[in-house]
């Protein structure tokens, strides 16, 4: 297991440890040679619990105020701990029945003790192709306060639905249903149910039932919101996130690799070189009373073209509740065959010197760094995302036919008016015609025969963004990455339901305080990757310095003398994106508030200017300061 800090409190018990017993000079030292006996665990990427803790030596206390710790406080900081660092029960119980060896007798020897594990059974019932386990709507609502609800009379979730292989030498997957409180980003999804089996669920129906029934419960009868004199609220669902294969078997229709796939149009599929194609052109746009009525009876599963699925029955929009997943859709679907394309076309060793010049200008809010194209097969989804908004604009100029990097440009322009909210609505006519010149570009350059259902559903991507917002409100990011969190904490193939109710539990009352990087971002004057940024009253900004003044924190730095367009087609750069070049810093230094700043640039250094691109989700999340 990685080597983790402790807290303060920790640190007392690490120098009474080393009183009592020279074997266990250091308990983290213990803790992390356990913990690779044990297999090792990884840290949860959410658990950030409120009153969280890190240790150093130099904050420990004395030793008299070391013997004045209760065991409460003493058995609250090993809980945090072995939570925050996603210890296992058998992990920690060895640890606990060390520290009782070496004189420590006031904490559990159990962990289940320790982390107060309920006695209480989870309801584990069988249906169609495995184990299911409903926990609830209202139950996570009761679990704890939501301050940040108190304002709002109704509450809207959207809820996320896909599978998850658990397990390298395993058959296991894992279909949760999720939940996600919809406008607070920081608020991590939960689980509603889930269902555990050697494939996906065989019975829609059997599958979402529970979750039906209630959700009909509480639009009717609202619900109750608080852990201590709960608040009544309204209640509705807003919006299913699903990729293309859980969405067609969750509305009971054909898949996407069908003729009849597409779930906004008419469409139909053509069959060439071996592969379904779609057209270039919008057909007939499916509603919610079309699907309904089934006037397009070939779209729906045999078993459904006679029967309502359950959700129909519970009144869920088919068509406008299931908006396509940006995530599937563009990172992992058309940027990732396009570049597959394109490393086809050019000699790549250009473009990954490229990314390795980059690599030390990603700012700090991007967790991860595109990889060469070497690596290509391997890239994440984040990486597909950071080439098409930021660094592909750079890496293919000059590396690519002036054809191939204008299609490119179409592709990223629309892709950024739509994740931005200060354009997503505004300017859907603009990019629906972007979107269109794109998809007939790719036919012309690639072949018709490529142009796969993905592609094809661009041309409706920016009517779900005027329905619900921009493209990250309703990705799948945030499912994804909490389904990671979830397989973290499965330890056995054995009663995996049981396992993962009982983690859930041991977690439910721990509160997330830690700052996000969608909503917040960091200037510091001494990394000059995270010292660019823009403000209202100077625009384009370097920084160099941030002294406190009158107890306020103050930016100062320089302008640039010149800004320019980086590309004019197939819109100006500057005025239609917000990209620019910037030249010749200014002689005159000057200052502002830290909090006058709007957004960071990702800059990038180019023919001895800098390329400036602003860093999406800073455009409509306010300020951390």
């Amino acid at each position: 297991m990685k080597r983790k800090t402790f807290s303060n409190e920790m640190c007392k018990l690490k120098k009474e440890c080393e009183r009592s017993a020279l074997k266990y000079k250091s308990l983290p030292e213990f803790a992390q040679a356990d913990g690779e006996d044990g297999g090792g665990a990884a840290s949860a990427p959410y658990s950030s619990p409120e009153n969280s803790f890190s240790f150093s030596d130099s904050e420990c206390r004395s030793e008299n105020e070391i013997e004045c710790i209760t065991s409460a406080e003493k058995c609250k900081i090993l809980k945090l701990w072995a939570i925050e660092n996603n210890v296992s029960q058998a992990v920690l119980s060895n640890l606990l029945s060390a520290l009782r060896k070496i004189g420590i007798h006031d904490l559990p020897l159990s962990a289940k003790t320790l982390l107060e594990t309920t006695k209480n059974k989870s309801v584990i019932k069988n249906i169609s192709g495995g184990e299911f386990t409903y926990i609830g709507i209202q139950t996570h609502f009761e679990s704890r306060s939501f301050p940040f609800l108190n304002e709002k009379d109704q509450v809207l979730i959207d809820v996320g639905i896909d599978g998850l292989k658990l397990f390298k030498s395993s058959s296991k997957v894992l279909w949760p249903i999720l939940g996600s409180i919809v406008d607070f980003p920081k608020e991590k999804p939960f689980t509603i149910a889930c269902f555990s089996g050697k494939q996906k669920p065989s019975n829609v129906n059997e599958f979402m039932k529970d979750f039906c029934d209630e959700v009909v419960c509480l639009r009717n009868n609202g619900l109750k919101v608080g852990l201590i004199n709960p608040i009544l609220k309204r209640f509705n669902v807003r919006l299913f996130t699903c990729d293309s294969p859980a969405r067609a078997f969750v509305t009971g229709v054909q898949n996407h690799n069908a003729k009849k796939g597409c779930p906004k149009c008419c469409q139909v599929g053509n069959y060439l070189e071996k592969r379904v194609c779609f057209s270039k052109e919008l057909c007939e746009l499916r509603t919610d009373f079309s699907f309904k009525n089934r006037n397009d009876l070939a779209h729906h599963n045999v078993k459904f073209r006679e029967e309502e699925n359950v959700l129909e029955e519970a009144g869920f929009g088919m068509v406008s509740q299931f908006p396509l997943d940006p995530m599937h859709l563009v990172d992992l679907g058309v940027v990732k065959k396009l570049l597959h394309l394109l490393v086809n076309k050019v000699n790549v060793n250009v473009m990954n010197d490229k990314l390795k010049f980059l690599s030390v200008w990603v700012p700090s809010e991007f967790g991860r760094v595109c990889r060469n194209f070497d690596e290509i097969k391997n890239w994440k989804s984040t990486e597909y995302r950071q080439f098409l908004l930021y660094s592909g604009i750079f890496v293919l100029k000059n590396c690519v036919d002036e054809h191939l990097y204008y299609h490119f440009l179409l592709l990223h322009a629309s892709i950024r008016i739509l994740s931005s909210e200060r354009s997503y609505k505004g300017e859907a006519n603009i990019v629906q015609q972007l979107l269109n010149e794109f998809v007939n570009l790719f036919g012309n350059i690639y072949g018709d025969h490529l142009i796969s259902f993905n592609l094809h559903s661009l041309l409706h991507l920016s009517n779900c963004a005027k329905e619900y917002g921009p493209l990250d409100t309703f990705s799948a990011y945030k499912f994804e990455n909490y389904m990671q969190y979830l397989k973290k904490l499965i330890k056995s193939p054995t009663n995996i339901l049981q396992q993962l109710c009982l983690r859930i539990d041991e977690r439910k009352n721990l509160i997330e305080d830690k700052n996000s990087k969608l909503d917040a971002f960091f200037i510091n004057h001494k990394k000059e990757k995270d010292s660019f940024c823009f403000s209202e009253d100077t625009g384009p900004f370097k920084v160099i310095d941030m002294p406190i003044e009158s107890e306020e924190e103050v930016v100062v730095g320089y302008k640039f003398k010149e800004i320019s367009n980086y590309f004019i087609e197939p819109l100006e750069s500057f005025s239609g994106l917000g990209i620019l070049l910037a030249s010749g810093l200014s002689d005159e230094i000057i200052r502002f508030k830290k909090k006058n700043i709007k957004y960071k640039y990702f800059c990038i250094p180019y023919e001895n200017n800098f390329l400036l691109i602003p860093i999406l989700h800073h455009l409509f999340h306010e300020f951390a300061h």
